[in-house]
């Protein structure tokens, strides 16, 4: 935030399970506080399924 960060969305494009594994596309866009577009990209998630529900295995983003 202390780059003029004032806000960040992060959008979910697609996901699709496989059982105990699923994955996420997704895209994320960051304003400053004028609503401007300072930074934005694209990331993909994979979801591992545990005893204690949903859990983040891997991402990467660009």
């Amino acid at each position: 935030m202390d780059s003029g960060v004032a806000e960040a969305r992060l959008m979910i494009d697609e996901v699709e399970n496989f059982g105990e594994t699923a994955y996420e596309v997704s895209h994320y866009a960051m304003y400053d506080a004028d609503g401007n577009v300072i930074g934005d990209g694209r990331y993909i998630v994979i979801w591992k399924r545990t005893d204690a529900g949903w859990k983040l295995h891997r991402d990467i983003g660009n």
